[in-house]
């Protein structure tokens, strides 16, 4: 839940939905949401949807919180709830368990790369020797981690996670709840995917 009582999956469901747009206005028209009922699904289940539409690259479309012991509570909305602004910021994950592991590494630093053009910064939270935390920071500059046991990053596609933001910090909050925000970082991943494809059809005409 973010800090004003709203859900993640929300916040993922509309970030999802705007990046669909764009992509298929971009020229990308295979471009499917995995789950668009939001069933639930395992991590299998929606890897093998994927595999059988034929995709080439999967995003995983998240918002960020924080470990417990951070959270803070406050009233908003006649209620009580939880927040932290001690942290802020994208994080991006792939897993070495990955077949296409290269390929997933290098879509993730060309999106670290936008998202920093255009004015986004990491988080380096998920880096902090914690329980809960303690992941491998490989990329401070692009806030980019590996992490091999992530159910969804671990089958023969490229993939990666995006956390594009923490959601229990008030103020980042509320700039995911702009659209003008939101179609900033929607635009920063497209011209990624744009970049990683034209990359990899290079490399096709090479060999």
């Amino acid at each position: 839940m973010s800090a004003r009582g709203i859900s993640e999956y929300s916040y993922n469901r509309k970030f999802a939905e705007m990046l669909l747009s764009r992509m298929v206005k971009g020229g990308f028209k295979k471009t499917f949401l995995i789950n668009p009922e939001g069933r639930d699904l395992s991590f299998d289940q929606r890897i093998k949807i994927a595999e059988s539409n034929r995709a080439n690259l999967i995003v995983s479309v998240h918002h960020d919180s924080v470990q417990p012991h951070y959270l803070l509570t406050w009233q908003y909305g006649n209620k009580t709830r939880q927040y932290s602004d001690k942290y802020r910021g994208f994080s991006i994950f792939y897993s070495a368990s990955n077949n296409k592991a290269e390929e997933s590494l290098h879509f993730a630093e060309m999106i670290g790369d936008e998202l920093l053009n255009n004015g986004f910064s990491p988080s380096l939270h998920h880096a902090e020797k914690i329980k809960g935390e303690n992941r491998l920071l490989i990329d401070k500059d692009r806030g980019i981690y590996r992490f091999d046991q992530l159910a969804m990053l671990k089958g023969n596609l490229p993939a990666v996670l995006l956390e594009c933001g923490i959601i229990v910090n008030r103020d980042e909050e509320m700039a995911f709840s702009d659209d003008e925000n939101k179609e900033k970082m929607v635009l920063s991943i497209l011209r990624a995917i744009e970049k990683y494809c034209k990359n990899i059809e290079h490399h096709h005409k090479l060999k």
